[in-house]
């Protein structure tokens, strides 16, 4: 799955599409982590936020225009990205993101012929496939592999008939020192 269609089987350019810090906390720390961890072991990460639009611009402040900004941003980086990468890995979660964010990124990866790796987060999984699932399945049902972090969210992509790879979420261990509590209480 990860072999490289070009660069004489060199390890494969990767688009990673997801939202980047700020905020802190979530998807934009996995994100952080596993673009860090690819291009330390030599893939070339080609980055597409969802968060495009600079978190101190003074457009954030007029919403509808902001969103529009936002998306015209991450769609501008998008395509690009999808035509230099191997492999298309978007981090995803419900309700509108997945249809501004999602949407389109798995889309420009299959239009450019790549792999699309579908990493969902998110708890309210079970009721956004619920009501959206008719929509959201056209998406769904042409990545190439589903990523979840849960044996919680694997039993609900189960239940819609989609199987789902499940792989723990990153934990930086040298972030968090042991410190020994004698007596433990």
């Amino acid at each position: 799955f990860m072999k490289s269609t070009r660069n004489n089987g060199a390890l494969p350019a990767i688009c990673l599409v997801s939202e980047f810090s700020p905020p802190p906390g979530g998807m934009a720390v996995q994100a952080e982590m596993l673009t860090a961890g690819l291009r330390r072991e030599g893939h070339v990460v080609l980055v597409a936020p969802t968060n495009a639009l600079a978190h101190g611009s003074a457009w954030r402040r007029i919403p509808l225009l902001r969103g529009m900004l936002n998306l015209s941003l991450f769609l501008s980086r998008l395509w690009p990205a999808c035509f230099r990468a191997d492999v298309v890995h978007v981090f995803s979660h419900s309700w509108l993101s997945f249809f501004l964010f999602t949407f389109p990124a798995v889309a420009a990866g299959k239009v450019t012929r790549k792999r699309v790796i579908l990493h969902y987060h998110g708890g309210s999984a079970g009721a956004f496939l619920r009501r959206w699932f008719w929509l959201a399945r056209l998406a769904l049902e042409v990545a190439d592999r589903i990523v979840v972090p849960s044996g919680f969210l694997a039993a609900v992509f189960l239940r819609h008939h989609l199987r789902t790879v499940e792989i723990p979420n990153i934990l930086a261990l040298d972030s968090l020192p042991f410190r020994e509590r004698s007596p433990l209480q």
